[in-house]
C-alpha cells in the first residue's frame, strides 16, 4: 500500500496536465522528415551528475536536436514536492509520459540511474524505432553522496534520500555497469561513458559499428574490457 500523502487526484491531474503541455508530449514529431527519431538514455547513480551533465552534453552531441525529458525526479519535485514517499506514483507518471513520447515519436531524454538492467534493456526494446544512444556518468560513491547531500542542504534539490541509500544504489549499477558497455551495436547506435569526479571526461566511446576508444582511466570501471578493446 502507498505511503504516498498527496491524494489530491484533481491537482495531480492539473500538474501532470500542465508537464504534458510544457513538453508538448501530446504532439507529434513532424520534424524527422522519414529519419528515426532519437532517444538517449542516461546510466549514473544518485549524485554524479547527470542532469547536469546532460544540458552541456546533448547540444554538443545532437545539435538542432529537439528534446523531451522524461524524468521522474522533474516529475516527483513538480507534483510531489520530492516526496520520497510517492515514488510509485511518480513512476506511474513517468511511463505515461514515455508511452506519450515514444506514440508520438519524440525525441527524447530518458533519465535513470540503471541500477535495475532488466528494466532498462525493456525500456531500450521499447524504443525499437528509435536511434538509442546510453550515456553512463560515473562519479566514486562517497563522492556522489556528498554532492546530493549538499543539494538538498542548499535547497538546489527536493530529494532527501539516506546515504546508505545512494551507496547501495551505486553498488547495484557497479554490478551491471559492464553489461551495459557491451550491449551489441545493433541495439544501441552509441555508446558514451563520462568521469564526472571532478571534471566531466569522456574515458570510453563505442560506435556503431562496435568499436571502442577507450581511456587509461576506463581501467578502473571496466577492466575486463579495457583489457580486451583498448585501441
Amino acid at each position: 500500500m502507498s505511503k504516498c500523502k498527496m491524494t489530491d487526484k484533481i491537482y495531480i491531474k492539473k500538474h501532470t496536465r500542465k508537464l504534458i503541455n510544457k513538453q508538448q508530449l501530446n504532439k507529434k514529431n513532424t520534424r524527422l522528415h522519414g529519419e528515426k527519431p532519437i532517444a538517449v538514455l542516461t546510466v549514473g547513480g544518485i549524485g554524479v551528475g547527470k542532469s547536469t551533465s546532460l544540458k552541456i552534453l546533448a547540444p554538443k552531441l545532437f545539435p538542432k536536436i529537439d528534446f523531451v525529458t522524461i524524468n521522474g525526479d522533474i516529475i516527483n519535485e513538480s507534483i510531489f514536492d520530492g516526496s520520497g514517499d510517492c515514488r510509485d506514483e511518480t513512476n506511474q507518471i513517468n511511463n505515461t509520459f514515455l508511452e506519450m513520447a515514444i506514440k508520438n515519436k519524440k525525441n527524447l531524454l530518458f533519465d535513470s540511474n540503471g541500477s535495475n538492467y532488466d528494466f532498462f534493456m525493456k525500456k531500450i526494446r521499447e524504443l525499437h524505432e528509435y536511434q538509442i544512444t546510453v550515456i553512463i556518468i560515473l562519479a566514486d560513491p562517497e563522492i556522489a553522496a556528498d554532492r546530493a547531500a549538499n543539494r538538498f542542504a542548499t535547497g538546489e534539490s527536493n530529494r532527501s534520500d539516506s546515504r546508505q541509500k545512494i551507496l547501495n544504489i551505486h553498488k547495484r549499477i557497479k554490478n551491471v555497469i559492464e553489461k551495459y558497455v557491451r550491449i551489441p551495436a545493433q541495439i544501441v547506435h552509441n555508446i558514451y561513458v563520462y568521469d564526472n569526479n571532478n571534471k566531466l571526461k569522456l574515458i570510453l566511446f563505442r560506435n556503431p559499428n562496435g568499436l571502442y576508444k577507450c581511456a587509461k582511466s576506463a581501467a578502473k570501471w571496466f577492466p575486463n574490457l579495457y583489457k580486451t578493446r583498448k585501441r
